[in-house]
């Protein structure tokens, strides 16, 4: 190596050693996993391995080919973790939920929207994630920059072209004033859209059996949910003060359960018009103060308080077709229901971290009241009296972890107790479930890990199951809360083995859970009607197994090629075995997920194809539609566009669902052509000014989003 390029190192490695200094971890690694100095490029790893989580470092090619934190996730395509650019989500391959956090704070995607990624350092990935999150699926934490004056403008949207009903339209600001910062982010999200749902239905009655089969029509579903978060927060060398006011509004007067059909019912036909609508107002407020007693001793506080308003209407009308005497045979069913709900979460956590491991403990705990109206409009019979219901909830969560690194083998042993309690009336529940968790890992080479993970976990029943009211669904069958559920208790096993090279990377991930106890349907018969409602079933196991493959098969070529392309196969099998009281279901899914990916210069083009996916919870059997997209974009440094177009070979986009009750047997279907060969442009323009400096955050943020209402939708 030539002197000049020997100095180009060096002062490569510099900036490396400063960018670490500029996080707010200690075991940071480099800002940027590329530098480029002339002619002399320094690259470090670009995945990191840690006892409890994977650092995944953003390259400069990343960076330069995404627009804001979610583009960022899209293109570095960590294993098991579906992003979606479309409805702007993000989910693990086994279609469940992922904890976003910036900086340790729990976020939103519409967070990550405003996130420019010139400032992401990196992503801490939790694959596995102990009793401090509760034991999430899986945890994803960007480790983001922060500056000392100036501040931040973005914006970006999601249009449809050849679809104009949908959109996504995202706007964020943040204005640095010393040590005093304040941010203001705004998000729109509505459809416009028509499905088409038919359904047939058998139900097994004293009376006889009754078979009924609708054909569907085109049928609106529309919404319009809006977001506004306004945030505060004051930053001193031992301490940061934060507040945040945060308001949702949820207008859906078109419910994707609506339809209009005619119904077969024997020898006689019926139009059938079932609409619901619903509105959310959710406003909150969160107090959050962080103290840093110490290098390595840290305490966080949080206290968030909530209110929900809510409303839900339901009309479902049935009209013989062909009689004489039409009036005398239409059949309704209606219903409208109010409700609020009260709620109080604190929070307070303890960490210290040692040379080569880390304590943890903390506590938490949600007080909620929740009140309910349910009454019914005037019907041809009468006026019914409305149905008040008042539900006290409670629940306390107490745990302790540590973590410790021991060569090539690292551990982390957590424990958790929860207690759950709700009040109802004269009843009250109260339980005790004890949470042990524990991780191990095993580094034998610089290419394979190996990781296994166990825990118990435990989780309440939804405030609308809980509840003691009735509603009609249509004329044969109605539903009907439940308050004498119990908490279930969950316990899962996890096992995965990474090899990665530069070309060829293989993660293979297998995971059994069980549910003792679980909340599921039961169905019942009473006075000729089917009473569909939930009980404490026997249990529930799920089995899921996948490899995900992944090909760089230019990344031993040098210059932009390299990484330029990559390719990702991950084929998968659910098992689920449903235990109920009276019944036991079985089902197996095959599936895969490909997605392609290619970079060059300024211009991104990807490819995704996904299987149908299904999910079988007691006595239902859901399956989700077969997608696929095709993408090209134009990337520049402050704006960026791109084309997709949906499901341009499909023949039809369909969802299906089965319930498999002996006593109500049905098969439902929604499917729709405004998803079938549409176009969409995505777009966004970012602006940037001031300094970069070192900056404490929070590290916990809670909210609640549960309104707690019971629906008489089918």
């Amino acid at each position: 190596m030539k002197r000049n390029q020997l100095l180009a190192v060096l002062c490569a490695l510099a900036m490396t050693a400063e960018a670490q200094k500029s996080t707010v971890t200690p075991d940071s690694l480099a800002a940027d996993s590329v530098h480029a100095m002339k002619e002399v490029v320094v690259e470090t790893s670009h995945i990191s391995t840690k006892s409890d989580r994977e650092l995944y470092l953003p390259t400069s090619l990343h960076r330069k080919m995404s627009s804001n934190g979610l583009d960022l996730l899209h293109a570095m395509q960590l294993p098991r973790i579906d992003v979606d650019l479309v409805n702007n989500s993000v989910k693990t391959s086994g279609n469940e939920a992922v904890q976003l956090r910036i900086n340790g704070v729990e976020a939103t995607v519409n967070e990550l929207l405003a996130l420019q990624p010139k400032d992401i350092i990196r992503m801490e990935y939790h694959t596995m994630p102990g009793v401090r999150y509760g034991n999430s699926a899986a945890v994803i934490d960007y480790i983001v920059r922060h500056r000392e004056t100036g501040g931040d403008i973005s914006a970006n949207g999601l249009q449809g072209i050849t679809l104009p009903g949908m959109g996504n339209y995202n706007v964020a600001g943040k204005l640095y004033m010393g040590k005093s910062s304040l941010s203001l982010m705004g998000n729109w999200d509505r459809r416009n859209l028509t499905w088409t749902r038919e359904n047939e239905e058998q139900f097994a009655l004293p009376g006889g059996t009754v078979t009924t089969r609708e054909t569907g029509r085109p049928t609106k579903v529309k919404y319009d949910r809006t977001l506004l978060h306004l945030n505060y927060s004051y930053t001193s060398d031992k301490s940061l003060l934060s507040i945040a006011f945060r308001m949702n509004n949820n207008c859906q007067p078109s419910h994707f359960e609506d339809r209009d059909s005619r119904m077969y019912v024997g020898s006689q036909t019926f139009d059938v018009t079932d609409r619901q609508s619903n509105r959310q107002f959710t406003p909150s407020l969160d107090a959050y103060y962080q103290l840093n007693i110490s290098k390595d001793k840290h305490l966080y506080l949080d206290v968030v308080g909530t209110y929900i308003k809510s409303r839900n209407e339901r009309t479902y009308t049935s009209t013989p077709v062909g009689t004489e005497d039409m009036a005398s045979g239409i059949s309704s069913v209606s219903s409208l229901t109010d409700g609020k709900k009260y709620s109080v979460i604190a929070e307070a956590i303890y960490e210290k971290t040692y040379e080569k491991g880390k304590f943890t403990a903390g506590v938490k705990h949600t007080q909620a009241y929740t009140h309910n109206k349910y009454s019914y409009p005037d019907t041809e019979e009468a006026q019914q009296e409305a149905t008040h219901v008042s539900l006290h909830t409670s629940e306390t969560y107490a745990f302790a972890e540590f973590q410790h690194q021991l060569g090539s083998f690292g551990y982390v042993l957590g424990m958790g107790l929860m207690n759950t309690y709700n009040q109802q009336g004269q009843q009250s529940q109260d339980k005790i479930i004890v949470r042990p968790s524990a991780t191990l890992t095993w580094q034998p080479t610089k290419n394979l890990f190996l990781r296994y993970n166990g825990y118990v976990s435990a989780y309440s029943p939804s405030l609308a199951s809980l509840s003691n009211v009735e509603q009609a669904i249509d004329n044969y069958q109605l539903r009907r809360g439940n308050p004498r559920l119990k908490a279930t208790t969950f316990v899962a096993n996890s096992l995965s083995l990474s090899w990665r090279t530069q070309p060829v990377t293989i993660d293979l991930y297998a995971r059994y859970s069980y549910d003792h106890k679980p909340v599921m349907e039961e169905t019942l018969i009473e006075n000729n009607m089917i009473v569909r409602t939930e009980a404490n079933q026997r249990g529930f196991h799920r089995l899921n197994i996948e490899t995900c493959l992944r090909l760089r098969p230019f990344c031993m070529m040098s210059g932009e090629l390299a990484k330029s392309f990559t390719l990702n196969l991950t084929p998968f099998f659910n098992r689920y075995i449903s235990n109920g009281n009276d019944y036991v279901h079985t089902h197996s899914n095959w599936g895969l997920r490909l997605s392609a990916m290619a970079m060059w210069k300024h211009w991104l083009a990807s490819a995704e194809v996904k299987t149908s996916r299904h999910e079988l919870w007691g006595e239902t059997l859901k399956c989700e539609e077969a997608t696929h997209m095709l993408s090209i974009g134009h990337r520049r440094e402050r704006w960026s566009v791109n084309l997709i177009i949906l499901n341009p070979f499909t023949k039809r986009y369909e969802q299906r669902q089965e319930k498999l009750s002996r006593q109500a047997t049905s098969l439902q279907s929604a499917f729709s052509n405004d998803f079938r060969g549409k176009l969409m442009l995505t777009f966004s323009y970012n602006i940037s000014f001031g300094k970069l400096h070192r900056n404490d955050n929070r590290h916990i943020n809670n909210s609640d989003t549960d309104a707690g209402l019971l629906s008489g939708q089918k």
